[in-house]
């Protein structure tokens, strides 16, 4: 792509950005087919744009050897990887701020009229640093330099936010299981993995769950290079990238900035790799195999069963406590699809191995370009696609965990983001970023379309093909569950979003604000006891299990339609901040 064609592309994108922003802030009514085709202007255009994202700041002061201040410093930051340029100027008060800086690595330096260059090296920026560096200059010609060896170490004291970060090293070099990223979150202070049974974990194909100082796993924020990529139906992270394509992750945990308001738990932000000015890539394979699995810890062994003892004391209506009446059949067809004990003894005498497959497909694909040293742009696009085939199901679904019944799980995600940062003067910058963000899939039943209520004569049941299966049948004081799963979660949710915010230098104080836009449109269903839920307590013999094997229910229920919603809404955020120095 030649450079014309960029930066045409680019000023497109940027147009229709701000063409978006005057709709939403400069009418009092929304006009949703304008920002409809904001939207697709942002998508078509950015086709042709290269963007970078800018995540961390350095500020300082510049002194004389007097420890006078010293104004209108040139002041710019090298980064060692892309090579790219990223200027400013002290102001009156000798003060700089570098903002919006990728990370990476960098030098700095800071030149000034009848006084020596100093460079400081090896400024290492993490994702939502805010570092300060000051110099004291010496005086001499302004073509010589000073290399300053020995930098005190870079503290934030800039901002009091509580955070972790986990660098691009860390990400290759820890074992991850399943190559999932959010492992490494649980290395940090604070952040824990919840029981089994939360909200969402049922359909978590992309990494564990994680409550953060406490706070509930659906109150967190993902983002990728400052886009969402939450599930707003279930709160969880929706993408996975593979650790090659990890530049860094952070970890926000408190006092994080105004511009990721809107949850009360904490910020995960990724950042992608970014390109240099040199082709390069990776092949990689990841290999597990049952030729290097342990045997299972669980497996049966050539010893004696350990003693169990069970005494239930009773009495029936049926004489000898032998039914002779004829059994239900629909109750004799369920008990059929329950396997008989395998193991010797009276309790965990049952035991089943069968294949769970879990098949991962993703792509991520970034662009990175800088037009000038007040332009750059980046735009990214990810697709993820997780199909899994549990064959005993999951105990977060009260399913009888049994083979012949189980589960599927499928997630399809697709986000694009698109981002600009445009510096108007040394003290003046503004960031645009604009993100989309499509999820769909849910469970399956394996035995979806099986009419087995229409089969054996349950009334009530449901009649969409696609909801058929088997019921499920809740023994009081016995056996958990059999048959099915009472409803299998979907959903296909839609969102686009637009941030824009300003940093302006002024003496002492940097000022931040912005706005940001956001709409989702959710259609979830869940045909919950769409099969039926039968329960057995006994109440008729004595016996659930009796009363279950007899067809003397003592409730029954069903669930009408389908439990779907169609909805959609939107919101606007407003901000704005000062940091005081």
């Amino acid at each position: 792509m030649q450079a014309t064609e960029l930066r045409r592309g680019m000023r497109s994108v940027v147009k229709a950005g701000r063409e978006c922003f005057a709709v939403l802030f400069n009418r009092h009514e929304r006009e949703w087919r304008t920002l409809s085709f904001c939207a697709a202007a942002l998508i078509l255009s950015a086709a042709a744009a290269l963007a970078q994202m800018n995540t961390a700041e350095i500020s300082g002061i510049v002194k004389d050897p007097a420890g006078e201040v010293i104004p209108n410093a040139a002041v710019v930051a090298l980064n060692t990887a892309t090579r790219l340029k990223f200027t400013a100027a002290t102001n009156d008060a000798g003060e700089y701020l570098l903002t919006q800086l990728p990370v990476g690595s960098y030098s700095l330096t800071i030149s000034a009229r009848d006084f020596k260059q100093a460079i400081s090296e090896n400024i290492v920026l993490h994702l939502g640093d805010r570092i300060r560096q000051d110099f004291q200059l010496v005086v001499g010609e302004q073509s010589e330099t000073m290399v300053v060896q020995e930098a005190p170490d870079l503290v934030q004291t800039e901002s009091a936010a509580i955070k972790d970060v986990v660098e691009n090293q860390q990400v290759l070099d820890l074992p991850l299981k399943d190559r999932e990223f959010l492992q490494l979150s649980l290395m940090s202070a604070g952040v824990v993995s919840p029981p089994g049974g939360t909200r969402g974990d049922s359909l978590q194909q992309t990494g564990k769950l994680i409550n953060i100082l406490g706070q509930r796993t659906g109150h967190n924020l993902f983002l990728f290079d400052g886009v969402s990529v939450t599930d707003e139906y279930f709160n969880n992270v929706v993408l996975t990238p593979p650790p090659e394509a990890i530049q860094e992750f952070n970890i926000s945990k408190t006092n994080y900035s105004a511009e990721f308001g809107g949850k009360s738990g904490g910020v995960v932000n990724v950042i992608t790799q970014s390109g240099t000015n040199r082709f390069h890539g990776t092949l990689y394979e990841f290999l597990r195999n049952d030729l290097f699995d342990a045997k299972n810890f669980f497996s049966p062994m050539n010893q004696p069963t350990a003693p169990f003892q069970e005494n239930q004391f009773g009495g029936t209506p049926f004489p000898g406590n032998t039914i002779n009446i004829p059994l239900d059949p629909a109750a004799s067809a369920l008990l059929a699809k329950v396997p008989l004990p395998n193991l010797p003894g009276q309790s965990n005498n049952f035991l089943a191995v069968d294949k769970q497959t879990n098949g991962n497909n993703q792509f991520n694909g970034r662009l990175d370009h800088q037009f000038s040293t007040r332009d750059s742009a980046y735009l990214r696009a990810s697709i993820f696609d997780a199909n899994e085939v549990d064959p005993f199901g999951s105990s977060v679904l009260n399913e009888a965990l049994l083979p012949g019944f189980g589960r599927t799980l499928t997630t399809h995600s697709v986000n694009l983001s698109l981002g600009e940062t445009h510096v108007f003067s040394p003290r003046i910058l503004n960031e645009f970023r604009f993100g989309w963000l499509g999820v769909s899939g849910g469970q399956g039943d394996p035995n979806a379309g099986n009419n087995f209520a229409g089969q054996y004569g349950i009334q009530g049941a449901t009649t969409n093909r696609s909801d058929m299966g088997f019921l499920q049948v809740s023994l009081s004081n016995l056996f958990s569950t059999m048959g099915s799963a009472t409803g299998f979660t979907t959903r296909t949710d839609r969102n686009f979003e637009l941030y824009d915010n300003v940093s302006i230098q002024h003496g002492a104080h940097t000022i931040q604000f912005g706005a940001y836009f956001f709409h989702l449109s959710f259609n979830p269903s869940y045909p919950n006891d769409a099969r039926g839920l039968y329960t057995f307590s006994g109440a008729y013999t004595g016996n659930a299990f009796a009363d279950f094997l007899l067809g003397y229910s003592s409730q029954a229920q069903v669930g009408i339609g389908e439990g779907s919603e169609n909805a959609s809404t939107s919101w606007a955020h407003f901000y704005i901040q000062d940091g005081w120095r």
